[in-house]
């Protein structure tokens, strides 16, 4: 989810590969706010929320949030402050009053580690020095979902995964996807953004010369995992009370395909 008018770093750095799902068109860093409203406007009018309901009919609710937050070095550029989306998004999740809500960290510590996913406090994740992890499994991490548990689960992350064998592993995502929702659950994307100030590699073999860059609005992204058409629609509402996301792609059945772009 690289946005195009932020890459300052040289051509022929080592290649990465992004996790570009079907919003990648909408996230071009740019100070055209009146565009970029206008477009939340037609999104949220095209994609209303009630047309979730007509998926699958289920009385459940939202009973319980589970939030997972990518601690990839690359997440620590954006301002954590309340003033701006992400840690606004952050103080929003941590104030929730309704179902149990918990809090974990994802990602790889070192490049050649296993995934771990570990409790960790709100006020932590507004420590910038919280984010240094090397890299991170999305499919590893949406294996662990079941909707048949009621749990909804929040995934925060800016998009952004190595995958040393060529796209294999964003390849498993997609099936990660269509398995929640061939199980009748439901995934929303909901795209924010935010002022950055950072790296963009977050791989620790790159070292210390690893390029930087800043603009006032790199997107990050929200992925809603929810077990029920209504629980999803309560999520989707509540989190309205927040700054409004920008984008809004809600996503079912067979259609989800992510295409890995090289840099």
């Amino acid at each position: 989810l690289q946005p195009a008018a932020c890459r300052l770093w040289p051509l022929g750095v080592r290649a990465r590969r992004t996790l570009l799902a079907t919003l990648s068109a909408a996230l071009a860093c740019s100070d055209a706010k009146q565009q970029a409203a206008a477009l939340h406007d037609r999104v949220l009018q095209d994609v209303s929320l009630g047309d979730l309901s007509a998926l699958r009919v289920d009385a459940r609710s939202l009973r319980r949030i589970d939030v997972f937050v990518d601690l990839s070095l690359t997440m620590r550029g954006y301002d954590k402050t309340t003033r701006y989306n992400y840690g606004n998004l952050i103080h929003v999740l941590d104030d929730w009053v309704g179902p149990d809500i918990a809090f974990y960290g994802f990602g790889h510590r070192r490049r050649d580690d296993p995934q771990t996913v570990t409790p960790i406090a709100p006020r932590e994740l507004a420590n910038p020095t919280t984010y240094g992890y090397a890299n991170n499994n999305y499919a590893d991490l949406f294996r662990r979902f079941d909707p048949a548990d009621g749990t909804t689960r929040i995934v925060i992350t800016d998009g952004v995964q190595s995958d040393p064998r060529n796209g294999a592993g964003l390849g498993e995502v997609v099936g990660e996807l269509r398995r929640w929702t061939a199980r009748g659950g439901f995934v929303t994307a909901l795209v924010f953004r935010a002022p950055y100030s950072g790296t963009y590699y977050s791989d620790s073999d790159v070292g210390t010369k690893t390029p930087t860059y800043a603009c006032n609005d790199r997107p990050f992204t929200v992925f809603v995992f929810a077990p029920t058409a209504r629980a999803s629609r309560e999520l989707l509402t509540k989190l309205q009370f927040a700054r409004s996301p920008e984008l809004v792609v809600p996503m079912s059945g067979s259609d989800l395909t992510i295409r890995p772009v090289e840099y």
